[in-house]
């Protein structure tokens, strides 16, 4: 199902569904990536990692980057609604347990290592 959704950007992150792990970022024609659904992860804790640097979007998985992508999408600059748990029109639910989520601007190694260590304290 879908984790989490975004409304007029087109982005969010299916996981998983239909077998994949699929990261829309601003769009599912020009931004998105995808993989198969790692073994492990299904009815296990995971540490998932959404990353967007320049023009690479990234999946990362216990901290081991799953795949890894050419994305050309854009996100729009007007505000929007965020959906944990289901799409915008309420379908596509996610079925399972969401320990904490963390967004962040800046997740160069460095600010995530430390921004990860305040969240544990």
């Amino acid at each position: 199902g879908r984790l989490f959704a975004l409304t007029g950007n087109d982005t969010g992150l299916f996981f998983p569904f239909s077998g994949a792990l699929y990261f829309d970022y601003a769009s599912p024609y020009t931004g998105r990536i995808s993989v198969a659904t790692p073994t492990g992860v299904v009815g296990e804790w995971a540490d998932v990692s959404l990353e967007k640097e320049g023009g690479t979007s990234r999946i990362r998985i216990n901290g081991t980057v799953v795949v890894s992508g050419s994305t050309s999408a854009v996100l729009s600059a007007a505000s929007v609604a965020l959906f944990l748990g289901c799409a915008p029109d309420g379908s596509s639910f996610f079925k399972g347990w969401v320990k904490e989520m963390a967004v962040w601007n800046d997740g160069t190694a460095a600010n995530c290592i430390a921004r990860c260590a305040a969240l544990a304290a």
